[in-house]
């Protein structure tokens, strides 16, 4: 057989296996291999386009939702002649990021500020990113200028500003940093001590195969790194308008709107005002502030306003959509107070007066006390309508600035918590002092009710009751005489202790703190404010083991002296209560008739004293009458003959050597019974001739506001 070439390409049909060292054969192979994965790959690519294009494309067509606050306006509060007491104005914050402010600059935030200035073909240049480094420092120190220009402030106290600012966020950092590090720490991997044994050994592989790794590369950035601070509260909205207008020239500074509470006639009524201040920390659903005392805080659920709600639809590039209100604001709802502004100015400015030295006693005796060398240290005048329980007054001295009190600087605060007289206490509702000789007419109403005296039985006074060194009258140790024979008006008149002495002794404690306790007295008026205090009525029935109740007990309980202490309120409601023939009648500041259905506090409530006859109150009013217009009555300097009054002074003795508290308590007109009355004066010393005159002062100016009903003929 002679041998023939062989065709390379060819493939010998006799041979039963393919040849796969054939050329040909691999080159099929191999576009083969190539093109399974290619044809994997076109397979995911139909699925894509087919089945799974709508999953994948919706996500370039997704709208997100956001939503925005809509503000809301609190409550206003007004007098009953219509004066605004509490009112809502904007408020403009100057804020400025933290980068502008921190010294010296962030060397990176610095550097990022630069190259946004340049061109992008311009901020490889070391030249141009130096100058544009220079430039944005420049910026810096002329927007510090501007701005104290702008605010009227110099340049070192915006310095002041930034440098407490940095130090406040830099301890901060300091404190981040420290508690990395001990974190750290106590992740640092430790060379395996056998010594621990298997167990510590296996306690340790676990920890290190469950622990992740702390990474530390990034440095710390604070949130308030990134965030706008205040450095000027409150400031014109012509600045505001300002910097808004020019946001080139002002970089990195803008402007927060907000609403502030102000009090249009400053501290008028600031204790029953009380205070209202933002809470944006408890903004959550809508309460964009929050009353903390007095009025604001007791009717904190009308007044305040509810913020609504904005829905926002934003495409992917953040354009607006659609815009809808989800949730509407709700104003607060104003309050009509029963207050007269105009009345209660002129107490307020009458309180001022005493507290200063500057009212003038009068020149005569009325018999029930001195007057003491220094001022009052603090004083509450209350008139109330006797048929209602409407407070038409309810002023006290000392007090503090209601704007002084929303922003106070440390130093501020400071002074008034350190002020002897305490102008942050609330001394209409928690003033607890002994009533003196006032709580005689209460003795008055225990004596005649239980027949112990009829009010035509006469007593002598001989100025002490049993020794000349105890139990005595004033006018005994000031002239060393008695009153002699005495009814029971006529020693409410001249305020006689040892009438009450004897005649409390031969009745006993318990029918005097019976009546005291009918009469409202160790409890609460029901006022429609905060934290009002309930006094103390001692009772021996409530003795505890070892104390004892003697009968010296039950004569200083008579007068108004020893455990006893009442509040004005107490005392208002119960002068009230013997002009308006013996109901008790909450006092209310507010006028609301749903009061009740809006969970607030019930106010001008009216409860009758059960037991209490008519001609024990024609007894007791005599006597006051008297007190006022006779010459011996030891509340004659508020005498008017055009306005009679009908009241009862008391000279509170406190001890410790202290001047006594002056108190006056009483109603009208004497002929159509209207409004009651009381005035106290904190260590004023006799109630007849410092706490008198004031209400005398006072009822004239109630005359000429017309809120006395015209005389009958």
């Amino acid at each position: 057989m002679k041998n023939q070439p062989l065709n390379s390409l060819e493939v010998p049909t006799s041979s039963p296996w393919i040849d796969l060292q054939a050329p040909i054969i691999r080159l099929q192979l191999l576009a083969v291999l190539m093109s399974l994965p290619l044809l994997a790959i076109g397979a995911r690519m139909v699925q894509v386009q087919t089945v799974l294009a709508d999953d994948l494309l919706s996500s370039w067509d997704e709208l997100s939702v956001t939503y925005e606050a809509i503000p809301a306006r609190d409550g206003r509060i007004l007098s009953v002649d219509g004066v605004i007491l509490a009112d809502v104005r904007p408020r403009f914050d100057l804020l400025v990021q933290y980068r502008w402010v921190e010294e010296p600059a962030n060397p990176q935030w610095l550097r990022r500020e630069a190259l946004s200035r340049l061109p992008r073909e311009a901020r490889r240049d070391a030249t141009a990113r130096a100058a544009a480094v220079q430039q944005v420092e420049a910026e810096r120190e002329l927007l510090w200028r501007q701005l104290a220009t702008l605010l009227n402030v110099s340049e070192a106290t915006l310095r002041d500003r930034r440098q407490r600012l940095q130090r406040r966020i830099e301890r901060m950092r300091t404190d981040v940093e420290r508690r990395r590090a001990l974190r750290r720490a106590e992740n640092e991997i430790r060379p395996l001590d056998l010594s621990e044994g298997l167990q510590g050994v296996w306690d340790r592989l676990v920890h290190e195969l469950t622990t992740s790794p702390e990474r530390y590369e990034d440095a710390i950035v604070l949130r308030e790194e990134l965030q706008p601070h205040a450095m000027a509260t409150d400031i014109s909205q012509q600045v505001a308008g300002v910097i808004d207008s020019m946001p080139s020239r002002f970089r990195g500074v803008s402007v927060h709107v907000g609403d502030v509470r102000m009090y249009p006639e400053g501290d008028l009524a600031g204790h029953v005002l009380g205070l209202r201040k933002p809470a944006a920390e408890n903004a959550e659903g809508g309460l964009p502030s929050v009353g903390v005392s007095g009025l604001e805080r007791a009717y904190d659920r009308l007044l305040r306003s509810r913020y609504g709600a904005r829905q926002l639809t934003r495409n992917r590039q953040g354009e607006v959509l659609d815009e809808a209100t989800v949730q509407p604001p709700e104003d607060g709802r104003d309050l009509q107070l029963t207050l007269h502004a105009q009345l209660q100015k002129r107490a307020e400015q009458l309180l001022d007066r005493a507290m200063a030295g500057t009212s003038v006693p009068l020149s005569d005796d009325p018999g029930d006390g001195d007057v003491p060398d220094a001022p009052p240290q603090g004083g509450v005048v209350l008139v109330m309508d006797i048929r209602t329980g409407d407070l038409l007054t309810a002023a006290m001295a000392p007090r503090v600035s209601q704007s002084l009190l929303q922003r106070p600087t440390i130093e501020e605060w400071q002074r008034v918590q350190d002020d002897p007289l305490r102008p942050l206490f609330n001394r209409i509702t928690q003033a607890a002092v002994p009533p003196g000789s006032v709580f005689k007419l209460l003795t008055s109403i225990a004596l005649l009710e239980s027949q112990t005296i009829s009010p035509t039985e006469t007593k002598f006074c001989k100025g002490y009751v049993d020794e000349p060194d105890r139990h005595r009258c004033y006018i005994y140790r000031r002239y060393g005489t008695g009153h002699g024979d005495l009814m029971l008006a006529d020693a409410l008149c001249q305020s006689c202790n040892v009438f009450f002495f004897e005649a409390a002794r031969d009745m006993g404690a318990a029918q005097l703190t019976q009546w005291a306790a009918r009469c409202g007295f160790g409890q609460p008026t029901g006022i429609d404010l905060p934290g009002e205090a309930a006094g103390n009525l001692p009772n021996p029935a409530r003795m505890k083991p070892g104390e004892h109740w003697y009968p010296g007990t039950t004569m200083q309980l008579a007068i108004g002296q020893g455990s006893l202490t009442v509040t004005p309120l107490q005392v208002l409601r119960f002068v009230a209560a013997i002009a308006n023939d013996g109901a008790l009648v909450s006092p209310r500041l507010v006028r609301l008739t749903d009061v009740n259905e809006s969970g607030l506090p019930a106010a001008g409530t009216i409860q009758r004293i059960q037991g209490l006859h008519p001609q024990t109150l024609a007894a007791v009013r005599e006597g006051m009458q008297l007190a006022v217009s006779h010459p011996k009555g030891t509340g004659r300097a508020a005498w008017l003959a055009e306005i009679p009054m009908a009241a009862k002074t008391g000279t509170a003795e406190v001890g410790s050597q202290r001047p006594d508290h002056a108190w006056f308590a009483g109603y009208l007109p004497v002929d159509q019974p209207r409004f009651a009355f009381v005035v106290l004066l904190e260590h004023g010393g006799s109630g007849g001739r410092t706490a008198a005159p004031l209400m005398r002062e006072l009822a004239i100016e109630m005359d000429q506001l017309g809120l006395l009903p015209e005389a009958t003929e």
